[in-house]
């Protein structure tokens, strides 16, 4: 599976893009909203993983939001730490994969249920993981049953 992921810190973007190589896929990275939407465009790559609050002209949940628009079959997820623009990504139809800081089980528990809704051609919920804040999981701005 290929995984574009978008975020401003260096270090998180390559911890994330490891872990998912370690566990098969393959990763292209953005380091912003412009960046997200130019490497989109260019490989129409089918999973996002992108944060939300990105500096620069373009913020993730803009990028992923109109990306979203043009291809309704892309699967994106968000990443927040910030439970405010969490809500902000859902209002517009977007779904939060986990909260940071996170664990790299949470990585790992994400790409496996994709895996499996891929194959078996559904959607994925936002995190589970107890203690955090949890969203139900939404296409076009409607709740989605996993």
């Amino acid at each position: 599976m290929k995984v574009l992921v978008a975020d401003d810190d260096a270090v998180l973007r390559r911890l994330i893009a490891r872990i998912i190589e370690r566990e098969g896929g393959s990763v292209s990275m953005a380091e912003d909203g412009v960046d997200l939407w130019k490497k989109w465009e260019a490989t129409r790559c089918e999973v996002i993983l992108s944060d939300i609050d990105m500096p620069g002209q373009m913020d993730g949940v803009a990028a992923c939001a109109e990306i979203q628009r043009r291809s309704p079959a892309a699967l994106i997820f968000m990443m927040t730490g910030d439970p405010e623009s969490a809500d902000r990504a859902e209002r517009a139809g977007l779904r939060v994969a986990f909260r940071k800081p996170f664990l790299e089980e949470d990585v790992k528990n994400w790409l496996a249920a994709l895996s499996r809704k891929k194959r078996a051609g559904g959607v994925i919920a936002g995190s589970r993981r107890s203690g955090g804040w949890r969203r139900p999981a939404r296409r076009g701005g409607r709740s989605v049953s996993c």
